[in-house]
């Protein structure tokens, strides 16, 4: 029996831009929000019929007062991550 373990995320926002060769984003939520430097995100393409599929992971590497940078640490598929992916911080 597989046990499914669901993670609670307390910060919700939109990946800004994607850094030219894909290992940093840009995200709309920053010390304003309660992030901080370390926080860690997912990063999912959603769509309206309320899909998600995670497509990476990534923790908090430079932050601003509405914006926060994130290193990516792990890809779970092999697709380009885009503007408008949200980013879900735990």
């Amino acid at each position: 029996i597989k046990v499914e373990s669901f993670k609670e995320y307390h910060i919700e926002g939109s990946v800004l831009k994607v850094s030219v060769r894909g290992n940093f984003i840009r995200i709309d939520q920053g010390l304003s929000t309660d992030v901080e430097k370390g926080t860690k995100f997912d990063i999912y393409q959603t769509d309206y019929f309320g899909g998600n599929v995670l497509v990476a992971s990534g923790v908090v590497y430079d932050i601003g007062s509405d914006w926060a940078v994130i290193k990516l640490l792990k890809k779970y598929k092999e697709m380009d991550i885009k503007p408008g992916f949200a980013a879900r911080g735990y």
